[in-house]
């Protein structure tokens, strides 16, 4: 598993190509939107409108009209034959391969109780494909964004999804826990809250955006529609598989894990981190071996290493082969002993005992 600890988006598996330049362009033309939409809804924001109830029991205001009219507006001047899906209007078709998908304000019980946690959400599909997401949080001042190869940034900086390692380390979010209980998975989200360090219900795209830029690990989100989530893929969905399946076998999707890692480095990573998904590095005769040797004398980047640790030999192994750091969790490690020895041996980047603690 190969993650761009800049939050630099990967390319999975996709017959899509599309330019670079022409990305940059729709993205600041999305994000160009979200934010007049934005200043749509703060005009209405704590004022005085009329709430309605639509047949799901969900409230729409004004706000949320003139915000989309505003969105399909903008849309439809600049590319005619898209098409563009709205929470309020439903579906116009167009003649291209690009479809826009719209929630004028996610969140609208908060924006009908004068909260500011609600958002402006923007959507592109290409060819079926999410590629563009924008959130803007205009009451809060921030803004989310990402496409495809391009990465995600917070107010205009690279963002960072946080470094917590274990579950009950984790601050857990939702709009509401109960709802896994209507849902018929209720005890699972019981035990994800218990198992969890923290939960809070800071819900909508608000919680998803606390995750995107590191100050929450986990939204619960279990039900949602299109135009809840069409924004938020491109943004959330940025680590892609290095190996898996059989040992000798290292794919990234379909790619070469060579070249996925120089594309991070051309789109200005820091930092890559390498998992072992299989343990297959403890094989000297792994393909994962092989594979990630050629990562280390292709790229410029530092790299961090984890996973498939299972003796001193290979963590010596991966230093001389020139990571920065390395990531040990103790359920790899044989015995509390090579643990005490790795700690005076090396400079470890990550290790979690507490699990060992709770086992003896």
């Amino acid at each position: 598993m190969l993650f761009p600890l800049d939050s630099k988006r990967p390319m999975p598996d996709s017959t899509i190509s599309i330019d670079k330049r022409e990305l940059k362009e729709l993205l600041d033309f999305a994000v160009e939107i979200a934010h007049e939409a934005g200043a749509i809804t703060l005009r209405h924001f704590r004022g005085t409108f009329v709430a309605e109830r639509k047949a799901d029991d969900s409230f729409v205001t004004v706000a949320d009209r003139e915000s989309e009219d505003h969105l399909r507006a903008r849309i439809t001047a600049a590319f005619p034959d898209d098409s563009i899906l709205g929470e309020e209007e439903g579906e116009k078709s167009g003649a291209s391969n690009r479809r826009w998908i719209l929630d004028p304000i996610d969140g609208t019980y908060s924006f009908v109780h004068g909260v500011p946690l609600y958002g402006v959400l923007i959507g592109l599909e290409i060819m079926g494909e999410p590629i563009v997401g924008v959130v803007n949080l205009p009451a809060l001042s921030e803004i989310v964004y990402a496409a495809r190869g391009l990465g995600c940034f917070w107010n205009g900086e690279p963002a960072h999804v946080s470094s917590t390692a274990s579950l009950d380390e984790a601050l857990l979010c939702s709009s509401d826990f109960g709802i896994g209980e209507q849902y018929g998975f209720g005890p699972a989200a019981a035990s994800l809250q218990r198992r969890a360090h923290t939960a809070r219900t800071w819900g909508d795209a608000y919680g998803h955006v606390l995750v995107a830029s590191g100050r929450a690990d986990i939204m619960f989100d279990p039900v949602m529609n299109i135009w809840d989530c069409a924004a938020l893929l491109p943004i959330i969905e940025r680590c892609v598989r290095l190996s898996q399946g059989r040992k000798d076998h290292v794919k990234i999707y379909d790619g070469d894990a060579v070249e996925i890692a120089l594309s991070y480095q051309s789109d200005g990573a820091q930092m890559l981190h390498v998992v072992d998904l299989d343990g297959a590095f403890s094989d000297p005769n792994s393909r994962t071996r092989a594979v990630f040797r050629e990562i280390v004398s292709q790229t410029d980047l530092p790299i961090q290493f984890g996973g498939g640790m299972r003796r001193l030999q290979d963590v010596e192994q991966v230093i001389e082969l020139g990571v920065s750091r390395v990531v040990v969790g103790t359920l790899a490690v044989e015995s509390p002993d090579v643990l005490v020895k790795l700690v005076h041996m090396f400079g470890l980047y990550g290790c979690d005992a507490r699990w060992h603690a709770r086992r003896r």
